[in-house]
């Protein structure tokens, strides 16, 4: 909807899906392997889903995320990946974070 209402002219298909860890789809193929780039790009659910990893056994090297919205709600995003380890290297446009783990 929001597409449609800034006037771009699109066709969009809505499809349920159960949302599932990357960790539980990694074990059901059978891979076993960190993931080195990581990206999240949820339209506003960036932050939910970070919290929703598995933290303790492996990090990502690096974290590609969504970051708009309200400068409070940047910043807690921000905060929380902080405080996992990442260290902030660069913005991308107005709207990606991305940061490196500090090793």
């Amino acid at each position: 909807d929001s597409v449609r209402l800034s006037g771009k002219d699109v066709s969009t298909k809505t499809s349920k899906i159960r949302p599932r860890r990357l960790k539980d789809i990694l074990i059901e193929h059978n891979l076993n392997f960190g993931v080195d780039v990581l990206f999240v790009d949820v339209e506003g659910h960036e932050l939910s889903v970070l919290k929703s990893a598995d933290w303790s056994e492996q990090k990502p090297n690096v974290i590609v995320v969504e970051n708009t919205g309200p400068l409070k709600s940047q910043e807690v995003l921000r905060q929380f990946i902080r405080q996992e380890g990442y260290i902030f290297f660069a913005r991308i446009d107005i709207a990606d974070d991305i940061w490196v783990l500090n090793v």
